[in-house]
Order: C-alpha cells, then structure tokens, then sequence
C-alpha cells in the first residue's frame, strides 16, 4: 500500500517517512509538485507490480 501525506503541517513530515510514506505533499502545493508526487507513485506501483511478477515466477519454476 502507498500513502501520500497532505497536510499544512510541514513539521510532521519526519514523522510521516518514519512510518514509510511514498511522499508528504505541503498545502498549498503547485501542479508541479503534485506531478512529482504522481511519478513518485507510479514509479513505486511499477516496482512492487515487477517485484512481485519476479517473486510469482520464482515460486513456479521451485516446483
């Protein structure tokens, strides 16, 4: 699972990757800034997807 935290709080932030969040967006916050949270996710969502597909693999061919 992914979180993304949204605050106006930025002090929480450390906090926030300490429990492993994908990312910590600050209101108010530009189109720019969300994109990169976009990605971030995207990029992650795609390596837990190959990861897994690798994991799947490895367990059928163990057999």
């Amino acid at each position: 699972m992914q979180v993304v935290f949204v605050t106006g709080k930025p002090e929480y932030a450390v906090e926030a990757f300490d429990i492993e969040v994908t990312d910590y967006l600050v209101k108010p916050f530009d189109e720019d800034r969300l994109n990169r949270c976009i990605q971030r996710l995207l990029k992650k969502a795609s390596t837990l997807h190959i990861n897994r597909t690798r994991q799947t693999n490895l367990s059928c061919t163990q057999y």
